[in-house]
């Protein structure tokens, strides 16, 4: 019995030293995978694999190619897919007047009824003062890099006519609705020379800030773009020189009506003709009027109090 106890005793101390040995070896072979994985990457680096890293695109891949400038460009679009700018989005407003009726309980739609609108709620109206400040974004940054690329003139045409179209769309979006020329005042302005560190601008004493911008913005995306019979089939659907004048004339109407009382006492009557040349192009006319002033340049003298205007236009030919 007791030869049998040490023998046992003996087999156990060899399964322990065998067990030990093992472990041994699997910390050696891992060390020598780490070393030999280490090994490897040093050398494939040294060869001079290379990646452009993801996420840096705005600040170091992009802005090289005329096809950066084509991506830049279709993103001006991106917020016609939601159904908070271009779906519902405003309507929601509509529930303060007689106009709208939410059929179903709702009680942000509720809320907005009662003129009763919180950072917390406003459905999908909410939605539009974060996109429109991307989509001005996107044009300052083409605004900011287009004109030193080494592109074609006419794409780098195009696409300064384009970011000023789209970002005097998007102030014209938001400034109804947020901006007054009263105690609150116009929305933030931010231009492609706005430094990041000052992004968060202050609002202008008056909405009429805004309209100003929004005017000159059309009045260089009508000097850049082309009219709508040079659009080719595929462009369709991308602003061009009457969009520019158009949304420039909606500009000047709000302008217009939310300075209205105070500009009465000042302003004299006039009447303007706007009639289009063979080209396309708007001329002016009237008694007491430069024939050869532009049509934004009489849009921004009637908001600022010089004339209260009448117009004609001459349909003869669709813009």
């Amino acid at each position: 019995m007791e030869v049998f106890i040490q023998l046992l005793a003996l087999l156990l101390l060899v399964l322990i030293l065998v067990s030990n040995l093992k472990q041994s070896i699997m910390k050696f072979l891992n060390i020598k995978q780490i070393m030999a994985c280490t090994l490897v990457g040093v050398m494939l680096n040294g060869c001079g694999l290379e990646y452009e890293p993801y996420g840096v695109q705005g600040s170091v891949n992009f802005w090289k190619t005329e096809a950066d400038v084509n991506k830049a460009l279709d993103a001006f679009h991106a917020f016609t897919y939601e159904e908070g700018l271009t779906g519902r989005g405003m309507m929601w407003f509509e529930n303060c007047s007689d106009n709208l009726v939410t059929g179903r309980p709702n009680a942000e739609a509720a809320q907005i009824k009662n003129f009763q609108m919180s950072a917390s709620n406003g459905r999908d109206a909410k939605d539009n003062w974060p996109a429109m400040y991307q989509l001005i974004a996107k044009a300052n940054d083409v605004l900011r890099n287009v004109p030193n690329m080494d592109i074609s003139a006419n794409l780098k045409s195009v696409a300064v006519g384009q970011a000023h179209f789209y970002r005097g769309f998007a102030y014209l979006w938001l400034a109804p609705y947020y901006g007054d020329n009263g105690p609150n005042g116009g929305i933030p302005i931010v231009t492609e020379n706005t430094p990041t560190t000052d992004l968060d601008q202050p609002r202008p004493a008056s909405v009429l800030a805004n309209y100003d911008m929004i005017l000159e913005d059309m009045d260089k995306a009508a000097e850049s773009l082309p009219l709508f019979s040079q659009l080719s089939e595929d462009d369709y659907g991308r602003p061009h020189r009457a969009a520019a004048w158009a949304f420039a004339a909606r500009a000047a109407l709000y302008a217009v009506s939310s300075h209205f009382w105070a500009m009465q006492p000042k302003v004299r009557s006039f009447m303007v003709c706007l009639s289009k040349t063979e080209d396309g192009d708007i001329t002016t006319h009237g008694a007491f009027f430069n024939p050869h002033l532009s049509c934004i340049r009489l849009l921004k003298l009637v908001i600022h109090e010089e004339m209260q205007p009448f117009f004609i236009l001459d349909n003869t030919s669709p813009l």
